[in-house]
């Protein structure tokens, strides 16, 4: 699995907009969010450089500040993880 299709799969899985993507199995549903973070991290980026880049993501196609501190810090340990081990 591509490290874009982890990403997507991390922000489907967290639903962090709670959009029921889960419940309705739209697995699609960030995928412009997942292919806008990873082309905007590097391999080797800090769970703060990642989630700074995740909230700039998420507040371009939504709104500033959508995401709280507690869900953009999860999904930046997340997607770090999945780096880590690429």
């Amino acid at each position: 699995m591509s490290i874009l299709n982890k990403i997507n799969e991390i922000l489907f899985l967290a639903d962090p907009l709670r959009t029921a993507c889960v419940e309705n199995k739209l697995e699609d549903e960030y995928v412009e969010e997942a292919i806008a973070i990873n082309h905007l991290i590097d391999m080797d980026a800090t769970d703060l450089e990642i989630e700074v880049v995740v909230k700039t993501v998420f507040d371009k196609f939504f709104w500033d500040n959508c995401l709280d501190e507690e869900t953009s810090a999860e999904l930046s340990k997340d997607i770090q993880l999945i780096l880590a081990k690429a």
